[in-house]
């Protein structure tokens, strides 16, 4: 799954900022070709030809690309793939006519592109899976033709489902043409927002792996720092699964705990008995009696008799109590909000708002 995500992550990295270039026809002839920028995914800015003809693939990930763009027949030179191994690849099944393709290399994993071949190929632009900044700078000043790295390593599966979202988020705001997008992903343990302004996501170049997040922001020093581009997020607890508590000061609060999507919230019958905001909104009546296409039964009854022994030790009624935890949930998510638009020096009024995640009709309706 986390495979997937770190493929959409790249594919779709370059769909927004490269995939209308890839399809266009030659319109001049001219030996200077129109370019445009795009920014990859160690974000390097990479200047490639507006009316792309030619395209060496370097690893198993850029040809998945050039598959995915439907530009085989751009494909001029492959590398980084040992074609003994193709059958295990099945983008690479309907596109024997790969097989054909002349190789810059010796084609085993991790060795770079032969320079004198790649100069005798003259191709448009360079696809690559893996490389470092330093190495793909080297390679695109040894050649002169554009470096585009489209994942790198590890690093690179980092909060990458997330990311997921907001690049989506993305390609979806230019399909529909709005310049500026507030993303909103509220699943069941948390929910995060991202900033999308011109189609694409704002990034920072700092994140800390394992880090304990406060009301929205990352407690610097709490975790590994690691060096690296990531989409800007901001997490909060605030998913389905989230569990509604009484402190100490006989106040109530809603999470960080989460009951996950096992056993899940009250209603779903399978044995948790602390309640959730999923729970809270079934007493509200937002929520029906089914879910999954009837393959869910929500038990309200269930619901009722956990939130009812929080509105026990606060002396509130039952509906009371799940509206507070309602609108504990939705003041957090307003700081999601705030930290990636005021906090970033945007106005969230000038913005559109894309709801995604399996939480985000019930939080926005």
């Amino acid at each position: 799954m986390i495979k997937r995500l770190v493929g959409l992550l790249a594919i779709t990295i370059i769909i927004v900022g490269f995939c209308g270039c890839v399809n266009e026809k030659q319109e001049s002839t001219a030996e200077i070709k129109e370019t445009v920028k795009i920014t990859d995914i160690l974000g390097r800015e990479v200047e490639v030809p507006k009316n792309v003809d030619k395209i060496v693939c370097y690893g198993p990930g850029a040809l998945r690309l050039a598959v995915y763009l439907n530009a085989t027949d751009k494909i001029c030179g492959i590398t980084g793939v040992e074609k003994k191994y193709w059958k295990g690849m099945p983008y690479l099944i309907a596109h024997k006519e790969l097989l054909q393709k002349p190789g810059v290399g010796s084609g085993k994993p991790g060795e770079e592109p032969n320079v004198e071949r790649v100069l005798e190929i003259k191709p448009d632009v360079i696809f690559v899976t893996y490389m470092s900044k330093e190495n793909a700078d080297k390679l695109q000043q040894k050649t002169g033709i554009p470096v585009v790295v489209l994942s790198y390593g590890p690093l690179a599966f980092i909060e990458s489902g997330p990311a997921a979202g907001a690049i989506a988020v993305s390609y979806y705001s230019k399909i529909l043409g709005d310049g500026k997008v507030i993303g909103f992903d509220m699943g069941g343990t948390t929910a995060k927002a991202s900033t999308i302004i011109n189609h694409t996501p704002l990034i920072t170049n700092e994140y800390e792996v394992g880090g304990e997040v406060h009301a929205g922001r990352l407690i610097k020093g709490s975790g590994y720092p690691v060096r690296f581009p990531f989409i800007d997020l901001a997490e909060v607890s605030a998913g389905g699964g989230t569990i509604a508590w009484i402190d100490e000061g006989n106040a109530l609060r809603v999470g960080p705990i989460s009951a996950g999507a096992d056993p899940g919230p009250v209603c779903y019958g399978k044995g948790n008995d602390k309640p959730t905001i999923t729970d809270a909104n079934l007493i509200l009546g937002r929520l029906g009696g089914k879910l999954s296409g009837g393959t869910i039964t929500l038990r309200k009854d269930l619901a009722e008799k956990a939130i009812s022994k929080l509105a026990e030790k606060i002396g509130e009624c039952i509906e009371d109590v799940a509206l507070g935890i309602i609108k504990l949930a939705n003041t957090a998510m307003a700081k999601a909000l705030r930290i990636v638009t005021v906090e970033r020096g945007y106005d969230p009024r000038d913005f559109v708002m894309y709801v995604f995640g399996g939480g985000r009709a019930v939080a926005w309706c």
